[in-house]
């Protein structure tokens, strides 16, 4: 009930009782000793501090989602920890730290060969050379996961891949790969769009 609440809190804007929702819940995990819940409601309580712009609560429930990932075995929620604190680090301006835990991630990605995942952390990785101005290795992270989504035919997550693809292409001056990938942005949306509104 409290990841409902929390959900429906988010929706309508409130993330100052989702936030205390969220800690509720985590209290409550922690007493009863449920480490499942704990991981959910400290990631549920980290993601409502990073939309509040406070990356040391957020960072701080990261870890400890993190912890009991690690030790409870769950090598894909450690991965999702770690692609999180990468990038609440690259927010801080701490690059060195970000690429510790996305590297994590990768390995993970790997470790567990899952597409998906593999294609989220390469995309994180993205983002992260973008921040740092270094665009060709971007650029090589996206088109990893470029080619990873296609795989799995994931249009959804293509659609915004290729939309960051056209800012870094523009920023480099390459306006014809550009156009192309902001073409392609939008057609898979719309076609998403399409199929929703059927």
């Amino acid at each position: 009930a409290y990841d409902i609440l929390c959900y429906l809190y988010d929706v309508q804007g409130n993330s100052a009782d989702a936030t205390k929702t969220a800690y509720e819940y985590l209290k409550l995990s922690e007493k009863i000793g449920d480490k499942d819940a704990i991981g959910h409601a400290a990631h549920m309580l980290a993601s409502n501090y990073m939309a509040l712009g406070n990356t040391v609560e957020a960072k701080k429930y990261f870890k400890q989602g993190l912890l009991v990932s690690e030790e409870t075995g769950n090598k894909i929620e450690q991965l999702y920890y770690n692609t999180d604190l990468g990038h609440v680090y690259l927010q801080e301006n701490q690059p060195a730290i970000a690429y510790q835990h996305f590297s994590k991630a990768l390995s993970l990605a790997k470790e567990v060969n899952d597409v998906q995942l593999l294609a989220h952390v390469h995309q994180s990785m993205g983002h992260y050379y973008n921040a740092l101005g270094e665009f060709s290795e971007s650029l090589n992270h996206y088109l990893s996961a470029e080619a990873a989504y296609k795989s799995i035919s994931n249009k959804q997550d293509l659609a915004v891949l290729y939309a960051h693809m056209g800012h870094v292409y523009t920023t480099l001056q390459k306006f014809d790969l550009a156009k192309k990938a902001f073409d392609q942005s939008k057609l898979l949306y719309d076609g998403l769009n399409s199929k929703m509104s059927m």
